[in-house]
């Protein structure tokens, strides 16, 4: 009887000193320049993988220990770093890149848009880890079995950012796959098109993801001919 009542005392002890140690470590991302407050920045915990995304208020919350170095990451950004102290709440500014579309190079050569989805598919590894919920129900000669984690996965807000972010990177891929076949220098080349022209073609006619892995490199050129008479004759319309 004894024992079991110390045991208990030990656990509660234990619990009362992890609890102590913890924090709710939260705040808002913003860019250091212009102070706009920004989305989609991703945010772990070296020491245990823990994973946040900031919202479109910049805002974020994620459960750390003190001491605990957070990586804080976005695309166009500089990483940074912080470290967990007494904090309740900070404001974390990122800085931008100086060329905020920053290739990655392998051996030299710039990456496709594919290397490159798996190079952050790797990078980022944990989020897949953390939004898996595929096989949360399984049928065994046995019986049903449950996978708790995955069925934590899919309730939890930290699952839902990890989706959220894998969507992400997924939208990002396709844009870089489309930009690789409808780019500047070819549609310049094509329709001699330069400055506002450029940018207003290429944002009114950007083709869609699934017709480009569909599509030849004489279908790229025929539709870039194609959609320059379009967007002649429009201009002249607005001008006139």
């Amino acid at each position: 009887m004894y024992k079991i009542f110390f045991i208990c005392a030990l656990l509660v002890s234990y619990g009362a000193i992890c609890h102590a140690q913890t924090t709710r470590f939260s705040g808002r991302i913003y860019d250091a320049e212009t102070h706009i407050l920004l989305d989609s920045a991703y945010l772990m915990d070296k020491r245990t993988n823990g994973m946040a995304l900031s919202g479109r208020d910049g805002a974020f919350s994620l459960n750390a220990f003190m001491g605990d170095s957070i990586i804080i990451s976005k695309k166009g950004y500089r990483p940074d770093t912080v470290i967990v102290f007494n904090e309740q709440f900070i404001n974390i500014g990122m800085v931008k890149r100086s060329i905020a579309l920053e290739e990655v190079r392998i051996r030299g050569r710039r990456t496709s848009p594919l290397e490159k989805y798996q190079l952050n598919k790797v990078l980022y590894k944990s989020i897949y880890q953390k939004g898996d919920i595929k096989n949360m129900v399984n049928v065994t000669p046995v019986g049903i079995a449950v996978n708790v984690n995955k069925v934590f996965s899919a309730l939890s807000k930290e699952g839902k950012d990890a989706r959220r972010l894998q969507r992400k990177l997924e939208s990002e891929y396709q844009l870089d796959e489309i930009d690789a076949r409808f780019n500047k220098k070819q549609i310049i080349a094509i329709t001699q098109l330069e400055g506002k022209d450029l940018d207003d073609f290429i944002s009114e006619f950007r083709p869609d993801h699934k017709w480009v892995e569909t599509a030849t490199d004489y279908d790229i050129v025929l539709y870039i001919k194609e959609k320059h008479q379009d967007f002649l004759k429009n201009r002249a319309n607005i001008r006139y």
